[in-house]
């Protein structure tokens, strides 16, 4: 097996940061809140909705 070097690697990243991050961007802007409370709480936000309960005072 090859080994590679530490300036491999430091090329490598130095190349493809850009990219990585502008991904990481685009997705954080298409993210919507109501679908990131869905996914992690499901039960939790029915409750809620059902009861019109949208505010963290409310909810507590």
């Amino acid at each position: 097996m090859q080994s590679i070097t530490q300036q491999e690697i430091t090329d490598y990243v130095a190349a493809n940061i850009q990219v990585f991050h502008q991904k990481r961007l685009d997705s954080l802007q298409k993210l919507k809140l109501l679908n990131i409370v869905k996914r992690k709480n499901p039960y939790l936000f029915k409750i809620y909705s059902r009861r019109k309960i949208l505010t963290p005072r409310k909810i507590s």
